[in-house]
C-alpha cells in the first residue's frame, strides 16, 4: 500500500474536559445564540490573491462564534497540555514557534461540511500542521449523524470518528476530512452538535 493511500494516525481523549468546564461551554452556547453567524470558507481571491472567509452553503453550512477570553485562555492552555502526547501519537514535531487558532461552532439540522483539507499554504497564512475538534453537546444526544470522516491523503479509504460527548481528536491538517451531515428534526439551536476546531499552526512571523 504506497503512504497516499494510507489512512491518517490520530490522537483522541474522550475526557478532555472536566464536568464543570463541559457544563459552562454548553451554557455559553446556549445562552448567547445570537452570537453565532454562518460559517466561511476560505478562498483565495482572484481579485487580490489573499485569503477571505466567504460563505458558502454548498460546501459548509453551520454557525460559528468566539469563545470569551477567558475560556479561550484556558481551552488553549488544555490543548497545549495535550500536545506532547499528540505529537508522539502521531508522529510529528512541533516547530519552536506556533500558536493555536480556535473557533466555536454548531452544526444543526442539516449542517455539514464537504471533503477539505486544514492547510492553509499561502504566503500570506500561517500554516496549519495538526488540526483538533472537541464534541460537546446536550444529553441525551438529541442528533444523529455528525460524524469526522478522514480520508488518505489519495481519498480512496476513510474511516469515521463518531462524535462522543467530550472527546477531542487530533489529527494531521493535510489529510482531506468532512464532516457528514447532521440530522435533528426540532431544528433547535439547543439541539445542535457543538465542537470547537483547533488548529496549531506554524508561525512564520518569527
Amino acid at each position: 500500500m504506497s503512504l497516499a493511500a494510507k489512512l491518517p494516525g490520530y490522537h483522541v481523549n474522550d475526557q478532555f474536559l472536566s464536568k464543570r468546564d463541559r457544563q459552562e461551554l454548553l451554557a455559553f452556547c446556549l445562552q448567547n445564540d445570537d452570537m453565532f453567524s454562518p460559517a466561511s470558507v476560505t478562498t483565495k481571491s482572484e481579485k487580490d490573491g489573499k485569503l477571505h472567509g466567504v460563505v458558502r452553503p454548498k460546501i459548509r453550512k453551520s454557525s460559528k462564534a468566539e469563545l470569551p477570553k477567558t475560556y479561550e485562555d484556558k481551552y488553549s492552555q488544555l490543548v497545549k497540555d495535550e500536545l506532547p502526547k499528540v505529537v508522539k501519537s502521531l508522529g510529528m514535531s512541533l516547530p519552536e514557534h506556533y500558536n493555536l487558532e480556535l473557533e466555536c461552532v454548531a452544526h444543526g439540522d442539516g449542517c455539514f461540511f464537504a471533503r477539505h483539507i486544514d492547510t492553509i499554504t499561502s504566503k500570506n497564512s500561517h500554516a496549519r500542521l495538526i488540526s483538533a475538534v472537541y464534541y460537546f453537546y446536550q444529553e441525551p444526544k438529541p442528533f444523529t449523524g455528525g460524524e469526522l470522516r478522514l480520508y488518505s491523503i489519495d481519498g480512496s479509504v476513510y474511516q469515521d470518528i463518531v462524535p462522543a460527548n467530550n472527546l477531542i481528536i487530533f489529527f494531521p491538517s493535510i489529510f482531506p476530512h468532512e464532516v457528514l451531515p447532521v440530522a435533528e428534526p426540532s431544528g433547535e439551536f439547543a439541539a445542535s452538535r457543538f465542537s470547537i476546531n483547533c488548529w496549531v499552526r506554524k508561525d512564520r512571523s518569527k
